[in-house]
Order: structure tokens, then C-alpha cells, then sequence
């Protein structure tokens, strides 16, 4: 995950701020689905569908266009943004209605007795940019209408207390785990060993994040599910990538003439006292990967997870 800093909300959702408040328009089960028609406004599909690209990309921008949790790239095909309006608090439950009582379970139980819950299906402070993966946001496999009780918004944190507040490190295979009080016993391969009783597990940030062994070892999704075998990998070949052009520029080496899992690379540097080398060409990746690129202003893809390597294989 990445500290996100929120702007202002788009002018056309604040258009409908002031047309709601007005009355002129009703708020509908989803929103900029189904707004609807009023004597003032006539809000037909279209316009519905440009309301809604306009708040996607005003989210992607000002998340650098990825994901909100697993920070894969977001990408746009043929003008659409393939990416879905994230609602940090579930837009199911936090509606200003009474909330069903099969709903219990997916709330946090400090907020259970407070029925209703505000309405925050609009709230642009609610909303963050997720990936369409079968992970964070994906109703079968992923958040869905879950609350997250640990992982705090990361649009509520500044960047100088993110890892103070969430403590997130990752393993040598690409395992996303933290190592907060709260995060749950780890065992050797950085799973959450959390307690079968669902009130206990509620309490363990390492269960929201990527999922939890049981005490029969079985293995349990969580709610994000950031560490499937896919992310794992995309997460690794990301590293990869930036290593190997560290390795080729100090090690003067062409990037397609060696294997990196081959390769002894830090015992090649440490023989040819190349440290200082290594050092500095990591420092200009650190530079590289904690900015917008300038030609898109968007983030490189698992940047957070390349600069927690950089910082432990290099020290910077």
C-alpha cells in the first residue's frame, strides 16, 4: 500500500453535492447508476456513465494510476478506465439506513451497535481507486462489502507515519505481512497465524491484509488478498527489473546476458569492491520509483515494494 494524497473532489460531483442539497435530484441505491430523473435535471445514461469516467480519473490521477492496496498498475483501454470506484467504508452498509442484520459480520464490532451508519456512498473521502483484480475490491474473492477494522484509509495518513502505522515489510519470496502489535503471530513463511474465533480474527491486521493460517494450518483468504500467487509474482518481476539495472550498470554487464537467479551478483560486487557503485546507482532508482514519472505523472507499478527492497538490499 501507498499514502495517498486526496485533492477536491471533481466539479461535477460537486455539482450533484449542490443539487442533492437542493433537492433537485435523489440519491439512488448505486450511485452514478442511477440518479434519478428529476422536472429539473434530466440525467439520462450518458451522462451517468461521463459523471462517473470523470470521478474514476480524478482518482486515478491522484493516486498516480495504481491500485489503492496492491498497487498494480490501473490501466485505460479505448477511453475506459478499467478500474473500480473503491468504497473504504462499504457503500452497502454506510447508506443512512438501517443496515440488514446479515450485514453484522462484515462490520467492524466497535461500529455493530450503531444502526444506522452515515451515508457515505458519495462522500468523495470514501472513494480510492482499486484495481479490477480478483483481490481488493472483487466481491466474490476480495474486500467486497467487508470493513476493514485494522488497515486504517491510506488516504488518512501522511506519508512520514505510513509504516509507523501500519509497520508493512515484505519476505524475500514477495509476501506482503506486517509486524504490528496487532498484525498477528507470523510463522517462517509470513502467514498470519490467527485465532479460528471470528471476533479474534477481526483483530489481526495480517488477516486483512493477505490472508491467515488456522489452527488446522489451513490456509484462509483474507479480506485484500494480497498475497495470491499472482501479485507475488507481478510483485517479484517488478524487483527483478529494477535490480537487473543495478546489476548491469555496475557490474557493466548487458541486461540480456545473464540469468539474474544465476547470478552472484553480490558476491560479484563485493570482489570488485564495487559497493559504493551499487549504492549510488540505488539511490538513483530510489528517486526514480518514489516519483510521478514526468511523461504520464503516473507511479511505476509496485513502487513501494521496490523501494523496501532497495532500502534492505542497499540501504537507501
Amino acid at each position: 500500500m501507498k499514502p495517498i494524497r486526496k485533492t477536491n473532489p471533481p466539479e461535477i460531483l460537486i455539482r450533484i453535492y449542490k443539487e442533492l442539497a437542493e433537492g433537485k435530484i435523489e440519491l439512488g441505491t448505486k450511485p452514478f447508476e442511477t440518479l434519478v430523473e428529476s422536472d429539473y435535471r434530466d440525467i439520462d445514461t450518458d451522462e451517468k456513465i461521463k459523471t462517473k469516467n470523470l470521478v474514476q480519473r480524478a482518482l486515478a490521477d491522484e493516486q498516480g494510476w495504481i491500485c489503492c492496496y496492491c498497487n498494480q498498475e490501473i490501466t485505460e483501454k479505448d477511453g475506459k478506465i478499467l478500474m473500480k470506484i473503491e468504497h473504504y467504508k462499504p457503500e452497502s452498509i454506510y447508506t443512512g439506513e438501517p443496515w440488514p442484520k446479515s450485514k453484522e459480520n462484515k462490520l467492524c464490532p466497535k461500529n455493530r451497535e450503531t444502526n444506522p451508519l452515515p451515508d457515505l456512498r458519495i462522500a468523495y473521502s470514501n472513494f480510492l481507486c482499486g484495481c479490477k483484480g480478483k483481490h481488493c475490491d472483487d466481491d466474490g474473492s476480495g474486500k467486497g462489502d467487508w470493513e476493514l477494522c485494522m488497515i486504517q484509509n491510506p488516504a488518512t495518513i501522511a506519508e512520514k507515519d505510513f509504516q509507523r502505522v501500519f509497520e508493512i515489510f515484505y519476505s524475500n519470496q514477495g509476501y506482503i505481512y506486517s509486524k504490528h502489535r496487532y498484525g498477528g503471530v507470523l510463522d517462517s513463511g509470513n502467514s498470519c497465524n490467527c485465532s479460528c474465533e471470528k471476533e479474534r480474527k477481526r483483530a489481526c491486521l495480517n488477516w486483512e491484509l493477505g490472508g491467515c493460517k488456522d489452527i488446522l494450518d489451513d490456509f484462509e483468504q483474507g479480506i485484500l488478498n494480497l498475497n495470491t500467487a499472482t501479485l507475488k509474482g507481478s510483485r517479484d518481476g517488478a524487483w527483478a527489473g529494477a535490480l537487473r539495472d543495478i546489476i548491469s550498470e555496475v557490474l557493466n554487464l548487458h541486461p540480456r546476458s545473464y540469468k539474474l537467479e544465476r547470478l552472484d551478483w553480490r558476491g560479484e560486487i563485493r570482489k570488485k569492491k564495487l559497493e559504493a557503485k551499487a549504492k549510488s546507482e540505488a539511490k538513483k532508482l530510489k528517486a526514480k520509483y518514489s516519483s510521478k514519472r514526468k511523461k504520464d505523472n503516473k507511479f511505476f507499478p509496485f513502487c513501494m515494494y521496490i523501494l523496501y527492497r532497495l532500502e534492505k538490499e542497499f540501504g537507501v
